[in-house]
């Protein structure tokens, strides 16, 4: 396994072992929160798939937690300039439907709890392992944001009652419960069974052809009920052009 520096952000380390690249977050001590450098080692790494004749992309954490979201002091900064906030989801938005739509295999192994945008993240992916201690958890509600990024897979996966407690209330949704409903592919009983399992699936998915993966995603993501980074945007502005005009 080579170690690629050329996007390693400041918590994101980055591995390619052949046409595999491996995308660590590392930032246990912030619970994996992403700021703006390691947004933008994300956004770099997955431009870069086809440089690096990436087929296969494993993105895991460090740590209890797999991601904690967004980092708040990128929120604050964000929220100190017009339209900042907007802004800052745009930009995240894009990344993250940069990995949903990439060319090669995406596989999110959590760790630990994936927390407001880490949900994205897990979702985005191809396939989900996760340990049974893992949930998935939107607290964006509760901070004034609407987080309506996954809701159309939500709605279709969980049924729209589900969907709205876990998107609007801020329900936590437990590995078991995202198992069931197709959002994650297995449920490990520890850190190590996941590791293994998630060498395993590697394994099977090198087995099949690359053009054939490759085409199969193509087409897999014509036809799959994606997010759309748009539709969060336009919900921003709304609760912003609100709050600018009752200020």
């Amino acid at each position: 396994m080579t170690n690629v520096a050329a996007h390693a952000g400041a918590g994101i380390d980055v591995f390619r072992n052949g046409d595999v690249l491996e995308l660590r977050l590392n930032r246990s001590e912030r619970r994996n929160a992403l700021g703006l450098r390691e947004w933008e080692a994300l956004n770099g790494a997955f431009d870069d798939v086809a440089t690096y004749d990436a087929g296969i992309v494993m993105l895991s954490g460090n740590g209890p937690v797999f991601c904690a979201g967004v980092d708040l002091e990128m929120i604050k900064a964000a929220q100190q300039k017009p339209d900042g906030m907007v802004q800052q989801i745009g930009y995240v938005g894009k990344i993250l439907e940069k990995i949903e739509h990439s060319p090669a295999i995406v596989i999110a192994t959590l760790n630990g709890p994936a927390i407001g945008v880490g949900v994205h993240l897990a979702l985005g992916a191809d396939f989900v392992l996760s340990t049974a201690e893992s949930y998935f958890h939107l607290p964006e509600a509760s901070l004034g944001i609407p987080d309506v990024l996954h809701h159309r897979l939500l709605s279709e996966r969980l049924g729209r009652s589900k969907g709205f407690s876990f998107a609007l209330l801020g329900e936590r949704l437990t590995a078991q419960d995202a198992l069931r409903a197709g959002l994650i592919y297995r449920v490990c009983p520890d850190v190590g069974a996941l590791e293994e399992d998630a060498r395993d699936l590697v394994r099977r998915l090198s087995a099949v052809s690359a053009p054939v993966r490759a085409a199969f995603k193509r087409q897999a993501v014509q036809l799959m009920a994606l997010g759309s980074a748009d539709a969060q945007i336009s919900a921003v502005s709304q609760i912003d052009s609100k709050q600018q005009s009752s200020s």
